[in-house]
């Protein structure tokens, strides 16, 4: 099974709208397996990408 994501430029802005405090960069295309991708994750009621 494939595991490949893929990021347009609507989800790309309703990334950066959730993530509006955050500081990192919305990447569009295709995210392999072999690729590092962003996860946000809460911590102390903050917004944070891993």
């Amino acid at each position: 099974m494939c595991g490949r994501y893929y990021v347009d430029d609507d989800i790309a802005g309703e990334i950066r709208r959730i993530a509006k405090n955050v500081n990192f960069s919305v990447r569009t295309g295709d995210i392999r397996p072999s690729e590092n991708a962003g996860v946000f994750k809460q911590r102390n009621g903050k917004l944070a990408v891993r």
